[in-house]
């Protein structure tokens, strides 16, 4: 399905329609979907760029079971009067590759050997992603956590308008796809601002 439009507050709907049986968020897409919608400016275009190097350091982990899901003031349609995005919000909640038991051993050692993959203060630095972790094989100890980043994320901070979000498969398939879309949208930005500067 398609990113739907944002509403009048400027967020993406909860649902569509029904709320019991039409479309809901978190809206599942794929990353070249997230490209095309959200590469409105220079700035998301770096954003972008940040997170599709996010995604394939995930891949080159073997991190390719699970979803992603969007959000932040990324994710909204800021008025002109209002600043651009610093960054990205995303909850990664994954699974580990079919060979591992245990999930403990690959989330302790991405923590261990890779903060810049795990602390969500060197993911900003690094991919200008406000990153988090949710283990979809631990279920038991992870529900609550679902429930706090769903709960989070589908609510606007500072007013708390409900909102949709934005699912991304963590399958690589589509990022090459997504990262060569990035470019021409970054070179139609380009052309438009040579453009009004002539």
């Amino acid at each position: 399905m398609a990113i739907p439009t944002f509403t009048a507050s400027g967020v993406l709907p909860p649902y569509l329609g029904d709320p019991a049986e039409g479309d809901r968020s978190p809206y599942r897409v794929y990353a070249t979907e997230v490209v095309d919608r959200f590469a409105t400016s220079m700035k998301r275009c770096e954003i972008l760029r940040g997170w599709l190097r996010f995604r394939a350091e995930l891949h080159k982990l073997g991190i390719v079971v699970g979803f992603q899901w969007l959000d932040g003031s990324f994710c909204e349609q800021l008025s002109r009067v209002e600043r651009e995005p610093n960054d990205i919000d995303i909850v990664t909640l994954a699974e580990t590759t079919a060979q591992e038991d245990d999930a403990v051993p690959l989330l302790d050692t991405i923590v261990a050997t890779r903060p810049d993959l795990a602390d969500p203060r060197q993911t900003k630095i690094r991919y200008l992603c406000d990153a988090y972790w949710v283990h979809l094989r631990e279920t038991d100890a992870n529900v609550d956590l679902v429930h706090y980043w769903y709960g989070l994320f589908s609510h606007r901070r500072g007013d708390d308008t409900w909102k949709g979000m934005v699912e991304v498969t963590l399958d690589p398939s589509h990022d090459a796809t997504a990262e060569r879309a990035l470019k021409l949208a970054i070179r139609r930005l380009e052309a438009a601002a040579e453009a009004r500067n002539t």
